[in-house]
């Protein structure tokens, strides 16, 4: 007996599936202006800290064999010895920086170009939910806030977290 595979649409009607792919559309087009706006701050910032960066990483996905996402990382600013890890949202709370820690618990392991590394940790948002910057520094990460009209303030933690 032959084997077959059969697949099930998500979308049983056209309309659906359409405004999806247009919200697909509309994220990512969020996503890359994010990444416009932050990855230029960033690099100088970190810079300003005494990072030497030299290669920047942008939008990396480690994947499991069947294609899903195990780890994103957004953007990666790196020198020969440190490289800072930012998570960027537009609008980061409490959740995310925790959820953010706890992937990258793993990073080392999933990402071998960074096993040798240093790592510290930032978020960078266009706002934050009340509460989100004090916690953050808390924990050790730094903050990225768009402070002007395309312009980030870097709020360092006493005791940066490392990794």
């Amino acid at each position: 007996m032959e084997n077959s595979t059969v697949l099930t649409p998500q979308y049983l009607d056209f309309g659906a599936l359409l405004e999806s792919v247009r919200e697909n559309g509309r994220r990512m087009q969020e996503s890359a202006e994010r990444y416009a706006l932050c990855k230029p701050a960033a690099f100088k910032l970190f810079k300003k800290e005494g990072i030497e960066i030299d290669r920047i990483y942008e939008g990396i996905h480690k994947a499991k064999e069947d294609g899903q996402d195990v780890m994103e990382i957004d953007v990666a600013l790196c020198d020969t010895s440190v490289a800072v890890i930012v998570e960027v949202k537009t609008r980061c709370g409490k959740h995310d920086i925790d959820y953010f820690l706890s992937q990258m618990e793993h990073c080392k392991e999933y990402y071998k170009e960074f096993a040798d590394k240093k790592l510290l940790v930032a978020v960078a948002a266009i706002s934050y939910d009340t509460g989100a910057i004090k916690y953050a520094h808390r924990k050790g990460v730094y903050v990225l806030k768009l402070t002007g009209e395309e312009t980030f303030t870097l709020f360092a933690p006493n005791n940066p977290k490392a990794f």
